[in-house]
């Protein structure tokens, strides 16, 4: 628990270098943008929200992008309860990793169903898309999963995203079906949903 009342939910946020993973985590705790690209390495939020009426707390571990992290990668996926991931709609680069971020948390997690969100960001910079609207689409119903475009400098989305992925892990109904469909007994057995 937060503080013994509040419960708490651990959110991980992940995607390639620059795809704005800070920048969204900060505008959601700090309601501000930031500019300026810092790489990080490892940073933890919390933040209060307020979800289908109820106060909980998040925990949101914001992580690296670059190569070269993977045993912290990997302590990561296993610390989280839900996933975030983001790609960049300007960077096909960062579209085309989604696949290997949930193939990656499929197996540090064991598990073939989780909390997950696909996030196309930086829909502000129309101007300079190279991943379509449908391809994100696309992507979300191969994973079975929700999948919204967003902008961490307009706030466009972003409350949603986290919303949507608490909603996941309050509901194991709401769980998603990854590649290897399961039935609702098979799903509740390998659900694992931390709630502290």
């Amino acid at each position: 628990m937060g503080d013994n009342l509040t419960p708490l939910y651990r959110v991980v946020v992940v995607g390639d270098g620059a795809v704005g993973k800070s920048a969204t985590t900060i505008q959601l705790c700090r309601n501000r943008f930031i500019e300026v690209y810092d790489p990080t390495i490892e940073d933890t939020y919390r933040h209060q929200l307020i979800v289908d009426n109820d106060a909980l707390l998040l925990e949101i571990q914001d992580t690296a992008g670059q190569e070269g992290f993977q045993t912290l990668f990997d302590r990561w996926l296993r610390w989280g309860s839900g996933f975030l991931i983001l790609y960049s709609i300007t960077s096909r680069d960062s579209f085309n990793r989604v696949h290997w971020f949930i193939e990656r948390i499929k197996t540090v997690s064991d598990q073939d169903i989780f909390p997950l969100v696909i996030i196309g960001n930086k829909n502000d910079l129309e101007h300079e898309r190279v991943v379509g609207v449908d391809e994100g689409r696309a992507l979300g119903i191969q994973y079975s999963c929700t999948w919204m475009e967003a902008s961490a400098k307009l706030r466009r989305n972003v409350e949603e995203m986290f919303i949507d992925v608490v909603k996941q892990i309050r509901d194991p109904k709401r769980n998603i079906a990854l590649s290897h469909p399961m039935t609702l007994d098979q799903k509740k057995k390998k659900k694992k949903c931390v709630i502290f």
